[in-house]
C-alpha cells in the first residue's frame, strides 16, 4: 500500500540528525528492503563508474554506485534528499541528480564514491510536469508538458537558467522523448488531439538553449517509441511502433541536424507477439541498442535489437524470458551506457502478479547475448526493517526485543539486545532469538530480576526464549499448533520474580480460547499441557504479586497460582469474576493489591476506571478519575509498561505542528481513595509516526532510576535510511498531579 507519510518524512531530511540523545538498538543488518516498488530509474557514467538513481514507494530517492560489471560498490543504497529523480549526469568530477523535492524541484551532487556533497536539495526552476532531461556535455536540457504544449528549459553547469522555450500544441501533448548527440538536444513529442493519425513533432535545440529547427512528422497509425543518438554530433535515431494490438513491426529512421529523415529499410521485432509499452534506446560505444518487451500467450521476452550508427540492424535477440524477473508492461525503465558496457535496470518481482513486491536489479553487457548471460544484481540494499519493540527491566539491566525483516519475502526474525543503566546497548550485533515469526506477532518481554523471557508466535506455534544475564539464549517451544498456523493474536510473558508464565490467545476459533503455561527460570517448559483460562474478545493484561498471577480481559479477571492452579473460575461469555468496564489497559502490583486500569467505550471516546483486587480475589472499584489527561491512548495494552510503582502509558495528541506522543504515569499506593496521574510534556524532539498506525513505542526503566522509550521511526540517516528502525531514547516525566475520585 502506498503511504504518504514516508514522503512527508523525507521532507524533514535536514533534521534527521537532530536526535543527540537517541541511539539505534543495533548495528544495521543489510539486505533488500521489503516492498520497495522502484520507479523512475536513471543512470549516468563518470570516471570509470556508473551511478544509478531511482525512487521507491515509502523510501524516496535512492542511488548506488556500480563498477563496470554492474556490481554495487557499497553495502547499502544511498538515500537522497529528493522524492524521486528525473535526471542524472557527470560533470566536473561529480554526479548531479535533479529531481522532485518538497516544494518544487531540486538537485544534489555526489562524488565518485557516492558521498553526498549536498545535505539538502538546492532549488531549481523547471517545468511543472518535467518528463525528460539530458546533459549535452555543457548544459542541462529539460522538457515538460503543460496544458499549452511542451516547455523546454536549458541550464548551464551550475544549473542557472540559460533559456526557456514553449512549443505549442493543440491540446495537452502525449508521449514526449528527449535525447542529445553531445552538441544539440532533440525533443520529440506527439500531439494528443483527436483520433489517429496524431502529428509527431521534433524540435532541435542548441546547447545554449536556442531553438534551431522544428519539423512535423506524421505517420498514420504509429506511435513514438524511443529516441537516441550515437553521440559526437551524429544526429538521432527514432523508433516508432503501431498500436500493441496490431502486431506490427517496429520501424526506425535517422534524423540529421537539418531534421532530414532517412528511413531504415524493413522493420524489426516479433510480428506474432503483442508489444508491451516498455522500450528504451541506448548507445554502447559502437552500436545503438533498442530494448523492448514482447508479450506472448505463453512466454514474455525482454529483447534487444542492435543497430550501427548508420541504421543497419546487427541483431535482434532475447535478453531474458523469465517472466518472474520483470513486470509485464513496465518490466524495465532505465538503461545507460559506459564505453562498450550497457546497464539494463529491471523492476523485478517474485512473480508476474501486480500485487507482488518489486525489486531493482541490474544486468551488465554490450548486446543481447552478453546481457542474457549476465547475472541480475540487487541494487536496492539497506538496513532491514525493524518493528514491534518490547522491553522489560531487571535488577542490573534491561532487555529490548523486536521483529526484523530477514529477506523478502521471508518472514521477520526476532532479535533482542541488553541495555545497561546508562542506556548503552550491550549487544550492538543483537541476539538472534528466532528465525521466523507470524506477520502480526508482537514480542513480549518479562524478567524475574536476573534473566529475561521473550515470547512470540510463528507458523509452528508459541515460542519463548530465555536470555540470561550474560546474554546466553535458551529457546523453548511452548505449544505446537494443532490447526491452521499463525492464529494466535498475542503471546504475553509474565514473571513472579522466580519463574515465568506465558499467556496466549488463539483467534480464528469459535471461542478464542486463552491458554497459559509456566516456564522455569532456566527456560525449561513446566506445563506441557496448557492451562485453560477461558475465552477472550480483547487483549489480555496481567501482573504478579511475587507469588501468584492475576490476568484480566473483557472486564473480568482470573488468578493463577505459582503451581499453575486456577484460583478463579474460567472467564467465559456467561461467567468469570467481574471487575469493571469492557477491557483492561494495565495491571500492576502496588505492594498490597493489584491495581487495574479498566476502560469502557463511550461513543468515540473512553471512560476509565480504577479497580483494586486483593490477593484473595476481593474486588474494590475505586471509580473514574475526575481529570484524566485530555489525550487519546494508543490502542491496546502493549504500549503500557508497569512496575511496582505503577504504569507508564504513551498517549498521542494532535497539536499545532503535527501529531505528538507524550508519556503519562499512573500510580496507586493501594490505600488512598485516589491514584496519581503524572502528565509529561510531549516527547521532544517529536517521534514521527503515522497517527493511523499503532504506536510502536514502549517505555521502560533502567537500573538507577532512569527511564527510556524504545520506539520505531522512519530513519533518514545513512546507513539506516528509508526504513523503519528501532531506537531508544531517555524519557523524563516533568510534572504530576493527584486525581481524586
Amino acid at each position: 500500500m502506498v503511504r504518504i507519510l514516508p514522503l512527508i518524512l523525507l521532507a524533514l531530511a535536514p533534521f534527521a540528525r537532530a536526535y543527540p540523545a537517541e541511539r539505534p538498538i543495533s548495528h544495521p543488518r543489510v539486505g533488500v528492503p521489503a516492498e520497495t516498488s522502484p520507479f523512475s530509474m536513471k543512470g549516468a557514467a563518470g570516471d570509470g563508474r556508473f551511478l544509478v538513481v531511482w525512487a521507491s514507494i515509502g523510501r524516496g530517492a535512492q542511488a548506488a554506485v556500480l563498477d563496470l560489471t554492474g556490481n554495487p560498490l557499497g553495502d547499502t543504497s544511498i538515500a537522497l534528499p529528493l522524492l524521486y529523480p528525473e535526471a542524472v549526469f557527470w560533470h566536473d568530477g561529480a554526479w548531479t541528480v535533479v529531481g522532485s523535492a518538497v516544494g518544487g524541484r531540486g538537485w544534489v551532487r555526489l562524488n565518485r564514491d557516492g558521498a553526498l556533497l549536498d545535505s539538502v536539495a538546492r532549488p531549481i526552476e523547471s517545468p511543472g510536469d518535467l518528463t525528460a532531461a539530458v546533459w549535452t556535455g555543457s548544459s542541462l536540457v529539460v522538457a515538460g508538458r503543460t496544458t499549452l504544449g511542451v516547455h523546454v528549459v536549458t541550464y548551464d553547469a551550475d544549473l542557472k537558467r540559460l533559456a526557456t522555450r514553449d512549443l505549442e500544441t493543440q491540446s495537452f501533448p502525449g508521449l514526449l522523448r528527449l535525447a542529445t548527440d553531445g552538441e544539440t538536444a532533440l525533443v520529440a513529442y506527439v500531439e494528443n488531439a483527436g483520433p489517429e493519425p496524431r502529428p509527431m513533432n521534433v524540435a532541435l535545440f542548441g546547447a545554449d538553449g536556442s531553438l534551431l529547427k522544428t519539423r512535423q512528422i506524421v505517420q498514420t497509425g504509429r506511435r513514438l517509441t524511443a529516441l537516441g543518438s550515437p553521440g559526437d554530433g551524429r544526429g538521432y535515431f527514432v523508433v516508432t511502433a503501431a498500436s500493441p494490438a496490431d502486431n506490427a513491426l517496429f520501424a526506425g529512421f535517422l534524423l540529421d541536424h537539418n531534421l532530414d529523415r532517412r528511413s531504415i529499410p524493413g522493420g524489426f521485432g516479433r510480428p506474432e507477439r503483442l508489444y508491451a509499452w516498455s522500450e528504451t534506446l541506448a548507445w554502447n560505444g559502437s552500436a545503438l541498442v533498442f530494448f523492448y518487451v514482447c508479450d506472448g500467450d505463453m512466454t514474455t521476452e525482454v529483447r534487444a535489437a542492435r543497430f550501427s550508427a548508420t541504421g543497419s540492424i546487427l541483431e535482434d535477440g532475447v535478453v531474458t524470458t523469465d517472466s518472474a524477473t520483470f513486470r509485464i508492461h513496465d518490466g524495465f525503465e532505465g538503461v545507460g551506457g559506459m564505453g562498450t558496457t550497457l546497464m539494463l535496470f529491471l523492476r523485478s518481482a517474485t512473480s508476474a502478479y501486480d500485487d507482488e513486491p518489486q525489486f531493482l536489479r541490474v544486468r551488465a553487457g554490450h548486446d543481447a547475448a552478453s546481457l542474457s548471460a549476465s547475472p541480475e544484481v540487487e541494487l536496492e540494499r539497506g538496513a532491514l526493517e525493524q518493528i514491534r519493540p518490547a522491553a522489560a527491566s531487571g535488577a542490573t539491566q534491561s532487555l529490548v526485543a523486536w521483529r526484523e525483516r530477514n529477506s523478502v519475502p521471508a518472514p521477520h526474525r526476532v532479535y533482542a539486545a541488553r541495555v545497561d543503566g546508562e542506556g548503552n546497548v550491550r549487544d550492538p550485533q543483537s541476539l538472534l532469538l528466532g528465525t521466523t515469526s507470524c506477520e502480526q506477532a508482537r514480542p513480549s518481554v518479562a524478567t524475574n530480576g536476573d534473566s529475561f523471557l521473550v515470547t512470540w508466535y510463528d507458523d509452528a506455534g508459541v515460542m519463548a526464549a530465555r536470555i540470561g544475564a550474560d546474554g546466553s539464549v535458551v529457546n523453548t517451544r511452548i505449544q505446537h499448533f494443532r490447526e491452521q498456523p499463525c492464529v494466535e493474536s498475542e503471546a504475553k510473558a509474565l514473571s513472579n520474580g522466580t519463574d515465568y508464565l506465558v499467556v496466549w490467545r488463539r483467534s480464528g476459533e469459535s471461542e478464542d480460547p486463552v491458554l497459559a503455561a509456566r516456564v522455569a527460570a532456566s527456560g525449561t517448559l513446566i506445563d506441557t499441557v496448557p492451562i485453560e483460562l477461558g475465552e477472550a474478545a480483547s487483549m489480555v493484561s496481567g501482573a504478579s504479586n511475587g507469588t501468584d498471577y492475576l490476568l484480566a480481559w473483557d472486564g473480568r479477571m482470573i488468578r493463577v497460582a505459582a503451581n499453575g492452579t486456577r484460583l478463579d473460575a474460567k472467564i467465559e461469555a456467561s461467567g468469570g469474576k467481574r471487575v469493571a468496564g469492557d477491557g483492561t489497559l494495565a495491571v500492576w502490583w502496588n505492594g498490597t493489591a493489584y491495581s487495574l486500569v479498566q476502560y469502557q467505550p463511550r461513543g468515540f471516546s473512553y471512560e476509565y476506571q480504577l479497580a483494586r483486587v486483593t490477593p484473595d480475589g476481593g474486588v474494590t472499584k475505586v471509580g473514574s478519575p475526575e481529570a484524566w489527561p485530555a489525550l487519546q491512548p494508543s490502542w491496546g495494552g502493549g504500549d503500557y509498561t508497569c512496575h511496582g510503582a505503577g504504569c507508564t502509558a504513551v498517549y498521542g495528541t494532535i497539536e499545532e505542528g503535527g501529531y505528538f506522543l507524550r508519556p503519562v504515569d499512573v500510580a496507586d499506593d493501594g490505600v488512598l481513595p485516589f491514584f496519581r496521574v503524572r502528565d509529561a510534556a510531549p516527547i521532544a524532539p517529536p517521534i514521527l509516526r503515522d497517527p493511523d498506525e499503532r504506536a510502536d513505542i514502549v517505555p521502560f526503566g533502567v537500573p538507577g532510576g532512569r527511564r527510556f522509550v524504545a520506539f520505531t521511526r522512519y530513519s533518514l540517516e545513512h546507513p539506516y535510511s528509508g526504513i523503519s528502525r528501532v531506537f531508544i531514547r531517555p524519557l523524563t516525566v516533568v510534572r504530576g498531579r493527584a486525581v481524586r475520585h
